[in-house]
């Protein structure tokens, strides 16, 4: 019954957040409004969660990936989040979803694409709540014009001794560069 929910709960996020309806989705119907951030938290058998809110610049900044980051289940192994183009999210934003990663993540992907207000103090945040056991990362921050080296520096520092693949983009910030191995951040010089 949980995993139904859900389902329901995860098809519907993108067209209930558009709509300023996360915690109350259903107002105004006859329906019983129900808040979509607990429904997909109940699915403790979720291990596996994809989605994209790419592009949703006008509804999606820091408080609806708080409310995002409130509803992820508690099991998760894969966690797959596009945010690009969201350029009302900020620092704030990814510090919510740093407080909110599980130990038991064992890959991570997250795509903040010219999410122009994120800084170097986001990106720190982030890398120093990496989950121990990671054993895939894959960032893209490009055009993010305000992440330069001393996030990066904080990056390469916090990355969990197990990794075993990486890949991150960086272009368009002041860093300028992506990266295709954990190899080629280590030996990178900014």
């Amino acid at each position: 019954n949980n995993k139904l929910k859900s389902t329901l709960a995860f098809l519907a996020w993108p067209q209930a957040m558009s709509r300023g309806m996360l915690t109350d989705f259903g107002r105004g119907r006859t329906l019983e409004p129900v808040k979509l951030p607990e429904i997909l938290a109940a699915d403790s058998a979720m291990q596996q969660l994809q989605l994209s809110l790419a592009h949703f610049t006008e509804t999606c900044g820091d408080r609806e990936v708080q409310t995002l980051v409130a509803g992820l289940p508690p099991n998760l192994q894969l966690l797959t989040l596009s945010f690009e183009g969201c350029s009302r999210i900020t620092d704030l934003g990814l510090e919510f979803l740093a407080q909110r990663l599980s130990e038991k993540l064992e890959v991570l992907y997250l795509d903040f694409l010219g999410c122009s207000r994120l800084t170097d103090t986001g990106l720190q945040s982030l890398a120093s709540a990496l989950p121990r056991g990671l054993l895939e990362l894959e960032l893209h921050f490009a055009g993010c014009k305000r992440i330069g080296p001393s996030g990066l520096c904080v990056l390469r520092d916090s990355i969990p001794p197990g990794l075993q693949r990486f890949k991150a983009s960086f272009r368009g910030t002041g860093v300028g560069q992506n990266f295709e191995t954990l190899q080629h951040l280590r030996e990178a010089r900014f």
